[in-house]
């Protein structure tokens, strides 16, 4: 049995794919919604060392964007988030991003956008209850973690694909530059009559005559 043309399959295979992406996506949103509720539900006890020193869960709302910047500026930060998200959406839709690289960068940053925008529609805050205790920084939540990580991964996927984009260019170039010199050695085989060697110089004088146009052969000089 006949399988269908290569578009029907790459049409499939996207559609695929993207089954999957809205699936992970789904999951990262479930699990960060579990993690905010145990961190709601806790909220009063005192604060739980995970790792002595370097680690630990304390409860605190956040009014801003990732890492409590911003703090207060709640309802800008929801609308231009949901900007943002809905210009990911329909670049994953529309296929731009196409590796296992890009696409974990972008799932991840959809994932963890939509897990904050959750909070801020429905709290007018965010819950953060993650800490660092050895150096001084803010208070942060599984979906920051993974609005970062899917930024360094599709920063990452941004800068591997510019430079393959720049050998390919270069390759066609060198295709290009290949192709005409074989078309002048070909000329020059049939203006000099006998064939020319590829390591022969393509800018032989005779070629020269042969792009002025109209100029005669050596045999037709000598019968001049």
């Amino acid at each position: 049995m006949a399988s269908g043309n290569p578009r029907q399959r790459s049409g499939a295979s996207r559609i695929f794919a993207l089954i999957i992406s809205f699936a992970l996506i789904g999951g990262l949103i479930y699990a960060d919604r579990v993690l905010k509720d145990l961190a709601v539900l806790h909220k009063g006890e005192a604060d739980r060392t995970v790792i002595e020193n370097i680690l630990s869960l304390t409860y605190t709302e956040n009014t801003g964007i990732a890492f409590s910047l911003l703090s207060g500026a709640t309802k800008f930060i929801t609308i231009l988030t949901v900007l943002l998200l809905g210009l990911l959406l329909v670049t994953m839709l529309t296929g731009f991003v196409r590796g296992p690289l890009g696409s974990a960068g972008m799932i991840m940053i959809i994932a963890g956008g939509v897990g904050n925008v959750i909070d801020r529609l429905r709290l007018g805050y965010v819950v953060d209850y993650i800490r660092f205790d050895f150096i001084n920084f803010p208070v942060f939540n599984f979906a920051d973690i993974l609005v970062t990580v899917g930024v360094v991964l599709f920063a990452i996927w941004l800068i591997v694909t510019s430079l393959k984009d720049d050998e390919k260019t270069r390759e066609r170039k060198i295709d290009r530059a290949v192709t005409k010199a074989h078309q002048k050695r070909e000329l020059l085989s049939e203006h000099q009559r006998v064939p020319v060697p590829e390591s022969a110089p393509v800018n032989d004088p005779a070629n020269s005559e042969i792009k002025a146009g109209g100029s005669r052969r050596p045999d037709d000089q000598d019968n001049a």
